[in-house]
This record gives C-alpha cells, sequence and structure tokens, in this order.
C-alpha cells in the first residue's frame, strides 16, 4: 500500500473511532450516570483530560502525562506496547500512536479502568526548576524573537499585552527572565 493511501485510512480509522465514542459517550451519560459524574469532575476547573491521559484498555495501563517530564520517551514505549513504531515528531498525535483518550474510550471504560485495582496508572515527574528550565530551552533558547513560531508569536504578544514591549525594545532573542514568565503564566503546559 503507497504512504499516501496509509495515511488516508489511518485518518479515516481515527475518525471512525472518534464518530464512534461520541456516540458511545452519549450512551454512557444515561446508562452509567457514576462515570458521567466522575468525567465531569475530571474535568472541572479548566483541566482537560483528554489533553494529558491516555489510555491503552487491552493493557489496562493509563498514563497522564506531564509535559516537559519524559513524555516522549514514555508515548514511544507505550506505542510500541500496543504495538506501533512511531517516529518521534508524531508520537504526540494519538492517531499515530494507538494511545486513546479518556473520551475515546468511553466514560464507562474509562471509570471501570481508572477505578480498578489491576490498572497501572502512572505518571513522570521531576524537579519543576529543570523542568521550567527545559521547557524555555526547547521553546526560546537561541530562538529569533520574530513573528512566524506560535509560541514566540504567543510570547510577543503576552509581552505587548503586558506593556512591557515597546517597538523599539523588542529582545533579539528568547531570554531565561521573560520566557520564563511567560511560561509560568502560561497554562498550556502547567
Amino acid at each position: 500500500m503507497a504512504p499516501q493511501s496509509s495515511a488516508l485510512v489511518w485518518r479515516a480509522h481515527y475518525a471512525l473511532n472518534t464518530t464512534r465514542s461520541h456516540f458511545i459517550n452519549l450512551c454512557d451519560r444515561w446508562r452509567d450516570p457514576n462515570a458521567a459524574q466522575f468525567f465531569r469532575v475530571l474535568g472541572a476547573g479548566g483541566y482537560d483530560p483528554d489533553a494529558h491521559i491516555d489510555v491503552l484498555p487491552q493493557q489496562r495501563l493509563v498514563y497522564v502525562c506531564v509535559p516537559k517530564c519524559a513524555s516522549t520517551t514514555i508515548k514511544a514505549a507505550l506505542a510500541a506496547v500496543a504495538g506501533r513504531s512511531v517516529p518521534p515528531h508524531r508520537l504526540h498525535a494519538r492517531r499515530h500512536t494507538g494511545l486513546a483518550a479518556p473520551r475515546h474510550v468511553g466514560m464507562s471504560t474509562f471509570y471501570r479502568l481508572v477505578t480498578s485495582p489491576g490498572t497501572l496508572r502512572f505518571s513522570f515527574v521531576r524537579n519543576p526548576y529543570a523542568r521550567l528550565f527545559s521547557a524555555w530551552a526547547d521553546k526560546y533558547r537561541d530562538k529569533p524573537l520574530v513573528l512566524g513560531d506560535s509560541f514566540i508569536d504567543q510570547y510577543l504578544k503576552y509581552r505587548r499585552d503586558d506593556g512591557r514591549l515597546k517597538p523599539s525594545s523588542a529582545p533579539r532573542r528568547g531570554g531565561w527572565r521573560g520566557g520564563c514568565g511567560h511560561k509560568c503564566r502560561n497554562g498550556r503546559y502547567w
């Protein structure tokens, strides 16, 4: 099968699974009120469980991803457990890895998995200062502060909105002090 048609098959498979999961979750809201309530509480306060929780139901694994804490390495290992060999630049796209978001496995299935003593639920953490430095180094260090990179664009908008960026005083590179403050205020990773 040609690479382009293979990608088309994977996209169609992913779209069908997403549609199926919407239907399953709609049914689960009525059939399993405990699971629906659990899912509502999990998403309360602005936390999106689908963004940072990966599920392998057949292997009874639930991974809570903490960005900048070995998540790429862990996702590679989990993809291998799921029988997939994925290039590093695609490890954070579930359609390539075989990992599922909580909503993709269904509310009831996810609820049973996380409450079961037989499920391995895990995460990986690291020193918060090392994590913050890693985020800054990955997104800002030695990068020119010009529009075109989504992280740089967001940082420059933050500086403009904060009143600290004037056209004549625009920094040329992503410095630790400014980038660190932006990362701490930006809820995407924290």
